[in-house]
């Protein structure tokens, strides 16, 4: 239970005046609630893990997330990677893990594993194959998914890692979200027409205020994490400056509230006033009155056309 967010943001990497280098950077935002099993809790840890100059965000089962990104640490080691292959490495943890639990659950209990099960299908009835077969086809994966934010040394990238271990680039989209708030700030996002094309204020006023509105989701964390990746790594956002977007976020939602009870303040004074229903009867018995009239004008056309034409006579030949 919990939320994590990314969104790609233009960032101009030049230092001289008058030549912009504009690249893709991002912005990612994560709470602290962690879920392992039946528990929930929210600590002072973040909820993420570096590669080199890529950062993974997780959501979901912790348990799952801990023994993935110790096999992505141990495969990676000390190699800079660019996030493509990080999310293809992440993905195939997720996907041992997954099967090894399998094993563990449907063929362990047998004295089989995936291995042995494969190399002695020849000595087993069909109906029991079959059977196994379904219980590890229908088993549904682990809760767990995660984004992988990095640099390939010239833009910023972002992609989503499921639950089945596939891994897909979001680059085109410009945000994602995961975990059970991930519906209420993706919705946010699309509500404003969110892209890669922003630049850095309209990225972090966004992400946060999407963050915000994922915490009505139950079981995400108040407490926010903001962090900016760019091509030379990636840093924590300051707490000045998340205090900052919670001042602000404050001061216009209050606003917004504001505008609402005025909208249903007029919107009621419409209704109670007995002088709007009566021009809305009026208008919709002249209306009536104007379709029963068209009605009655295009029945009477098709018989004047026809009395033309049976009274028509052929135009009068020229003489030779």
């Amino acid at each position: 239970m919990t939320v994590c967010i990314a969104v790609l943001f233009k960032w101009n990497y030049s230092a001289k005046e008058g030549q912009p280098d504009w690249r893709t950077a991002a912005l990612t935002a994560s709470d602290r609630m962690l879920t392992a099993g039946d528990v929930q809790y929210e600590p002072n840890q973040q909820k993420m893990a570096e590669f080199g100059k890529s950062i993974v965000l997780v959501a979901g089962d912790m348990q799952l997330h801990m023994e993935a990104i110790a096999l992505t640490t141990k495969e990676i080691g000390s190699r800079e990677l660019p996030p493509q292959n990080v999310a293809q490495i992440y993905g195939r943890a997720i996907q041992a893990i997954n099967r090894r639990r399998a094993e563990n659950e449907i063929l362990a209990p047998l004295g089989l594993n995936l291995d042995t099960f494969a190399a002695q299908l020849k000595d087993y009835p069909d109906g029991f194959i079959n059977m196994i077969v379904g219980q590890l086809q229908n088993r549904r994966p682990i809760d767990a998914e995660a984004l992988v934010v990095g640099t390939d040394g010239q833009d910023t990238h972002l992609y989503l890692v499921d639950e089945h271990g596939n891994d897909f680039n979001l680059d085109g989209v410009g945000f994602g979200a995961i975990g059970i708030g991930a519906w209420h700030a993706k919705s946010r996002l699309m509500q404003i027409s969110y892209n890669s094309r922003n630049v850095f204020a309209w990225a972090q006023a966004s992400i946060y205020a999407a963050k915000k509105i994922a915490e009505l989701a139950p079981g995400v964390g108040k407490y926010t994490d903001l962090h900016l990746v760019h091509r030379m790594g990636h840093e924590l956002v300051l707490p000045l400056a998340i205090r900052k977007l919670e001042e602000l976020y404050g001061k216009y939602t209050g606003k917004t509230d504001e505008l609402a009870r005025q909208m249903i303040e007029e919107l009621q004074n419409f209704m109670d006033d007995p002088r709007n229903w009566r021009e809305v009867v009026n208008d919709e018995r002249q209306s009536e009155q104007r379709s029963q009239a068209g009605v009655g004008a295009s029945a009477a056309t098709p018989e004047a056309a026809r009395g033309n034409e049976a009274g028509s006579e052929s135009p009068p030949r020229s003489k030779s």
